[in-house]
């Protein structure tokens, strides 16, 4: 009996504290932060280097666009991610060695004001000097996943099956996709390959002539 007693508590405490994780409001990220309206830069790369700027596929599409490097690499990272640990070094060594042929765009998710704050400690901490695009809600998708108790489609799917929608795996985060400079997909990573894996196959492509 006081163990359900205690779990009833349980639920109920985590279902307020859910409750009050909301959505962040990315107006109020700019507004915050000084920055200024995403689509007023002329591509990714003019972004203020260590910022956050809301973007959903619409805005993402734009800055694959603008960008006229040979390859373009979609990475999506969080600050907690264990995976992303392995994975983010490696991709930054990518992006060093073959910056004239590779853009990276650094994609992160979040939830309320403490992930804002907790990636921002986090960027500066692997001394990450790039802008970072936060999946924005999306008024398309007509599903939403609000919180933990409800279904629905989150963020992070939402935009990434915008990406690869032949693709029939939910991706979690460290995913890797490649455009070609006519911005289409020509790799995407799984959960079956390592970091080294994914490393050769997007060398495969970046040392042809």
């Amino acid at each position: 009996m006081i163990r359900v007693v205690l779990w009833c508590l349980f639920l109920f405490v985590f279902g307020q504290v859910d409750a009050q994780r909301k959505d962040v409001d990315y107006q109020e990220v700019i507004d915050e932060y000084h920055l200024a309206d995403t689509l007023k830069y002329a591509k990714y790369t003019d972004l203020n280097v260590q910022h956050i700027y809301a973007v959903r596929n619409a805005e993402f599409s734009y800055f694959l666009r603008q960008s006229k490097k040979k390859y373009k690499l979609l990475y999506t990272f969080t600050y907690w991610c264990k995976s992303c640990r392995k994975h983010t070094p490696i991709v930054q060594k990518l992006q060093k060695k073959y910056a004239d042929v590779l853009d990276v765009f650094w994609v992160t998710d979040m939830s309320d004001w403490y992930d804002v704050k907790k990636t921002l400690k986090y960027i500066k901490k692997i001394d990450n000097k790039n802008p970072i695009l936060a999946i924005s809600k999306d008024k398309n998708n007509k599903n939403p996943k609000t919180s933990f108790w409800k279904k629905g489609v989150t963020k992070y799917s939402y935009f990434t099956k915008n990406i690869l929608p032949n693709v029939p795996d939910e991706y979690g985060y460290s995913l890797y996709v490649l455009f070609d400079e006519n911005n289409k997909v020509i790799y995407s990573s799984t959960y079956h390959e390592d970091e080294k894996q994914r490393e050769q196959k997007i060398l495969s492509f970046l040392n042809k002539p």
